[in-house]
């Protein structure tokens, strides 16, 4: 458990203590998520199927956390996200500001860091709440919590989780893009599939002039793993796959309905979602996994999950490390014979639990305090 700093030993209730300040948020930025509950919501784009991710913590954070003056506070709270510090001159140093008053009361800073970046935040005094973490180099002050979207079962199945009859080769989904930029040639396209999947791929990129560099940017190192689970299970005989490719998209561009609702399909009419990373060290699709009642294949890549003090993670996905990459197939089909028909179902149900009672928005913020307690 995190025991960076506790709660005041007279706080007899689970209700949070917060101090945060309207004077403490530049005025072109605006507040996170945990303030919803208190200064009303920011505005969104009501056609962004995630536009209501917030509206159940909204309506009821208020019980969980009380705005309280800096003296009768639990901790203080950084209003705005932390990766709007470097494009807004001054906001650094609110937050030292507010940092500087949190440590004379003897109370953390919180900061929300809702970002791919895996960068410090070089700030004393903090207990820094992020997407984005190595586990190898996590620092003591860091936590991770969720990545959150909408609710799949509210809004996609009439609130019904739709349990999946097991069958004996498991089906294994995933809808989406395999690169986030179109190959030259179908010869690349093919060559970045087989990365890693085939002896000496990467020496044959090379000299066909593709670069297949493992690091050298986080968003490339996160497509490579996908587009290799991918090519790696189309070959598998252990596996049925349901992939629905999609052309990439420029980033001007956004999903439609009927593609939402393909993804949607996609996820229910399989048995297991592989989640890789993306451009940050974790997988957004683990969390839209959960919520809609489905078992994750989450390949580890130095990974670190929200509330792992609380949760056994391998319980409720097929974990595959990432040098057994090669071998993602025989991982499903062995935790898949592993599990009798009713044990499938449980399973499916557990993750949808998961998802409401510890990952979605009111359930971080209801165990919030966890991480506050001795």
């Amino acid at each position: 458990m995190i025991n960076v700093y506790s709660v005041k030993e007279t706080r007899a209730s689970r209700q949070l203590h917060i101090h945060s300040d309207q004077n403490y948020l530049p005025n072109t930025l605006p507040h996170i998520a945990f303030l919803y509950a208190f200064w009303g919501r920011n505005s969104e784009d009501i056609s962004n199927p995630n536009s209501c991710r917030y509206d159940q913590y909204a309506e009821t954070g208020s019980l969980l956390f009380k705005i309280s003056q800096i003296e009768d506070a639990d901790l203080a709270l950084l209003p705005f996200n932390w990766s709007h510090i470097a494009a807004h001159p001054g906001a650094l140093e609110i937050a030292k500001q507010l940092s500087q008053k949190a440590a004379q009361q003897n109370i953390p800073l919180a900061v929300f860091y809702l970002d791919d970046a895996t960068t410090p935040v070089e700030l004393d005094n903090t207990l820094v709440f992020r997407t984005s973490v190595n586990r190898s180099t996590r620092q003591q002050n860091e936590v991770v919590i969720p990545a959150w979207s909408e609710d799949f079962v509210e809004h996609y199945c009439q609130g019904q989780v739709q349990l999946r009859t097991k069958s004996t080769q498991p089906i294994v989904g995933y809808c989406g893009y395999t690169s986030l930029v179109k190959p030259r040639n179908a010869l690349a396209h093919r060559l970045r599939l087989q990365l890693g999947a085939i002896p000496g791929a990467a020496s044959l990129a090379a000299k066909a002039g593709i670069n297949l560099v493992k690091h050298r940017l986080p968003w490339l190192y996160g497509s490579r793993i996908r587009s290799q689970a991918l090519f790696i299970l189309a070959k598998s005989q252990d596996v049925q796959c349901n992939f629905l490719i999609r052309d990439v998209l420029h980033h001007t561009e956004k999903l439609t309905l009927s593609q939402r609702e393909q993804f949607v399909d996609n996820m229910l009419n399989s048995d297991y979602i592989l989640c890789t990373r993306g451009g940050g060290n974790f997988s957004y699709r683990l969390y839209e996994t959960l919520s809609c009642g489905r078992i994750p294949v989450l390949i580890n890549t130095d990974c670190e999950l929200p509330f792992e003090d609380w949760i056994d993670w391998k319980q409720y996905c097929v974990w595959v490390e990432e040098e057994d990459l090669p071998h993602i197939g025989t991982r499903i089909r062995e935790f898949h014979d592993r599990l009798t028909a009713q044990q499938f179902q449980d399973l499916q149900m557990k993750c949808r639990n998961l998802w409401l009672e510890w990952l979605s928005p009111q359930g971080f913020f209801t165990n919030f305090h966890r991480y506050f307690e001795p």
